[in-house]
């Protein structure tokens, strides 16, 4: 069994940051399947599109794929978003283990 991988002390499954695909913009070119480096996406062959199958596998911060896509058919949530849920999660996981967290 695999370690769950962490990000900042926190479960990486908990930080909603990944790709995703408005497929209604998607012209199916597969510059984001061959650019990522991670293996967030796979090729649907029966659809003739990428898909995402390791969201977690995304590089929190990460706008590549989305900035070669000609479509503008990926997107990201808001790093101000994630950056703030990125705090609070920490500030849970310091409670957590004993700490106290910042300020505290």
């Amino acid at each position: 069994m695999s370690e769950e991988k962490l990000y900042a002390g926190i479960p990486r499954r908990e930080i909603p940051w990944y790709p995703r695909i408005n497929y209604e913009l998607c012209i199916g070119c597969g510059q984001c399947y061959n650019f990522c480096p991670h293996g967030v996406y796979e090729w649907d062959e029966e659809k003739d599109r990428p898909v995402v199958v390791n969201p977690y596998e995304c590089v929190i911060g990460c706008v590549a794929c989305g900035k070669i896509c000609d479509q503008d058919a990926i997107s990201f949530p808001k790093k101000e978003e994630i950056n703030d849920l990125i705090k609070r999660l920490r500030e849970k996981y310091a409670h957590e283990k004993g700490g106290s967290g910042p300020g505290g």
